[in-house]
């Protein structure tokens, strides 16, 4: 490729590089609040789907330890009651 072929196609593709770059951030400079917006209700979704997972394995995981809890229970000291929940 000669010297002038690869200036221009380099200067050409550096032009229309330039101005995409430069149109793509005034675009989202201007939509910069939509996005924090949306960003924001993201981040409320997946709080509430991860608290939710959490609570559902202590759940699980409750629900398949209940003998560990009647042997604490069986190993009260004599005239101790239990605490009923």
């Amino acid at each position: 490729m000669s010297v002038t072929k690869f200036i221009l196609a380099d200067g050409t593709s550096a032009a229309l590089s330039v101005v995409l770059m430069v149109g793509v951030g005034y675009w989202g400079g201007n939509r910069l609040q939509v996005w924090r917006r949306d960003v924001i209700r993201i981040e409320y979704v997946v709080t509430l789907v991860f608290s939710v997972l959490w609570g559902g394995l202590d759940a699980v995981q409750i629900s398949r330890e209940p003998k560990e809890i009647f042997r604490s229970v069986r190993s009260l000291p004599d005239g101790q009651q239990p605490l009923r929940l």
